[in-house]
């Protein structure tokens, strides 16, 4: 007759803790080494977002005044208009419709690690009437101005009047 077996491999419990060991094994597989460096260049090359200047923030434009009141015949006063925002509304950083056709060109003025200084730039490209452009690069974010153009020269004469507000080593990223 043949040897006995011990009853651990008859019971199942060897194919139990196999299939087991072959679970962890894969999901191991999948949690450290699956989708390796590519995956990392892939996240590397994440989308540019847009920062948008609000429509009472553009340069040159007024608001419409209201029309008269028809209860008083009134027109309203001067301190019916504000130039602030209300402290409760969010800032507006949804992208600009491009119109097509419309050609752009952005202006790198700095490379920041401090989200602070990345507000405070942005906040001073507000106030000198650009559009504020902003670029996530790792733990950096790259903060410049964008504009349409539709004549190379408008790029230097804005990239010239840049230097002077901004930074010396502003260039030119792309048209």
């Amino acid at each position: 007759a043949p040897p006995a077996s011990p009853r651990f491999l008859n019971s199942g419990l060897a194919v139990a803790i196999s299939l087991a060991a072959i679970v962890v094994a894969i999901a191991a597989y999948f949690l450290f080494f699956y989708g390796g460096p590519e995956d990392e260049a892939n996240s590397r090359q994440m989308p540019t977002s847009r920062v948008n200047v609000s429509p009472s923030h553009s340069e040159g434009e007024m608001a419409a005044p209201s029309e008269l009141s028809e209860d008083t015949g009134e027109s309203p006063g001067e301190d019916s208009f504000s130039d602030e925002q209300p402290a409760d509304e969010d800032m507006d950083t949804e992208g600009a419709t491009v119109e097509p056709g419309q050609k752009y060109f952005i202006i790198g003025i700095g490379v920041f690690g401090n989200e602070e200084n990345v507000q405070r730039l942005i906040q001073r490209i507000y106030e000198a009437g650009y559009e504020p452009y902003t670029e996530p690069k790792g733990r950096l974010t790259r903060v410049g101005i964008q504009k349409a153009y539709t004549d190379e020269s408008e790029i230097q004469a804005t990239l010239k009047e840049v230097r002077k507000k901004f930074s010396k080593d502003a260039k030119v990223l792309s048209k």
